[in-house]
């Protein structure tokens, strides 16, 4: 809406330690549908959560007994590469369809994988040491460190970052004495590759456990691009789910994580994405259900949908009245107006601003506070608050009706594009 070419980004994580554990916990899980590991204690070092086994009797029902070694009820090894990416498919179409609940499509889903094989990791790397900001060397010992309480120290040479030139505490090692790459080295990578695609504004969105990771990152993609682009992260706190004000617990089937779909089981996603936009990012979020669902004044919901179906009323009283469309002249109408129309007329001709504003500090929490104040606008013109009650419709005043019929509409069709802009259909957003 601000003008920007925009291209919606999913950044998967599907390399490294996390995509061996996951593969690992759904061959237990198939291994478990053909009768393997009676009575054991599911090991601590899998995932746990009944999404995997949902997952692992998908498989077993497609392909049966297939992949299993001889007439043992274990997957053979040659089999472990499907399961990697039968594991990451899986999950993947897991959040797509999340993500789609909440109108949300992402254009591109990059894949960590596919840089690393690519070779683009080596190539970055290549890039850093041109710029002579790498180094071989051993990083100092962690304070309190016994021998094995950190994995990921080694007294050991190996590739760093040097990201103390950039106010790091530490260089950031970017390939381990074994030749294994960390997730910086990754992300390093993926960040220039988008650049070289022709990216120049990056915007990442992750959770606030994240926070001390930004300056290193952020210090990097600028040296490697040499100041050719600019990376903002924005942190999203955690959200507390809450029903009649106490914590709600809904892990049915996820084990450590909660699905959008199950939250879309209590309340209208249009909804739960409202509200979720009407706090910045770095806010902290408690989802009261009860609240969310209350129909009053109260709820800011409420009161947007109330403001348009009071809009509504009005066009179809003057249809009533007049049996005929309006003719919207409104030549002199803002120096006759009351000060009640002036003001939701101003507020009306702030949505441009809005939108700039919005997008330039990447704060979608502006264009819900501004559909929260016009609506407020607009109840004190049609009520009277504050001034002279309005007659919208004067059977023996066309023109004037016409005129205010138009602030009318113009205010349902600002309404309706605010919340297009974050992403909400209008028409069922406002009729609920």
């Amino acid at each position: 809406k601000a003008g920007y070419d925009v291209t919606k980004e999913y950044y998967v994580n599907d390399h490294g330690n996390q995509i061996i554990t996951l593969t690992n916990s759904l061959i237990y899980r198939y291994e478990e549908q053909f009768g393997a590991h009676k009575n054991e204690e599911h090991p601590a070092e899998f995932y746990p959560g009944d999404y995997l086994i949902d997952a692992a009797k998908t498989i077993a029902e497609k392909y049966g007994s297939q992949f299993l070694k001889g007439k043992t009820s274990l997957v053979a090894a040659e089999h472990t590469a499907t399961f990697r990416s039968l594991a990451i498919n899986m999950m993947l179409d897991l959040i797509r369809a999340d993500l789609a609940s909440l109108g949300i499509i992402f254009d591109v889903f990059s894949s960590e994988a596919a840089l690393v094989n690519a070779g683009k990791v080596q190539d970055s790397f290549a890039v850093l040491d041109k710029l002579n900001l790498t180094r071989v060397g051993v990083l100092p010992r962690p304070m309190g460190y016994d021998g094995d309480e950190d994995a990921e120290y080694e007294e050991k040479e190996q590739l760093l970052f040097k990201s103390t030139l950039f106010g790091d505490a530490s260089d950031r090692v970017i390939k381990k004495s074994d030749g294994t790459l960390t997730y910086f080295a990754s992300d390093i990578a993926y960040h220039y590759d988008k650049f070289k695609r022709g990216f120049d504004l990056l915007i990442d969105v992750w959770g606030a456990d994240h926070g001390g990771y930004v300056p290193r990152i952020t210090s990097a993609v600028t040296e490697i691009t040499e100041k050719g682009a600019e990376l903002n992260v924005v942190l999203c706190q955690m959200v507390n789910l809450l029903k009649e004000g106490k914590p709600f617990k809904m892990s049915k089937r996820a084990g450590n994580f909660i699905m959008v779909s199950d939250i879309g089981e209590l309340v209208p996603l249009d909804i739960l994405k409202f509200y979720m936009l009407s706090r910045s990012p770095d806010s902290q979020i408690s989802f009261d259900f009860d609240e969310v669902v209350n129909q009053s004044e109260d709820n800011l919901v409420y009161y947007i949908q109330y403001a348009s179906a009071r809009a509504v009323n009005v066009e179809k009283k003057y249809l009533e009245v007049f049996n005929a469309a309006p003719s919207y002249n409104t030549a002199d109408y803002y120096q006759n107006a009351s000060e009640q129309e002036r003001a939701l007329s101003r507020e009306i001709l702030r949505f441009p601003e809005i939108i700039v504003k919005a997008a330039r500090t990447f704060g979608p929490q502006y264009v819900v506070e501004y559909l929260l104040k016009l609506s407020r606008t607009f109840h004190a013109l049609y009520t009277g608050v504050g001034g002279v009650r309005v007659t919208f419709v004067d059977k023996d005043d066309r023109a004037m009706s016409d005129k205010r019929l138009t602030l009318i509409q113009a205010f349902r069709s600002t309404i309706a594009s605010a919340l297009t802009c974050l992403g909400i259909t209008p028409a069922n957003f406002l009729s609920r």
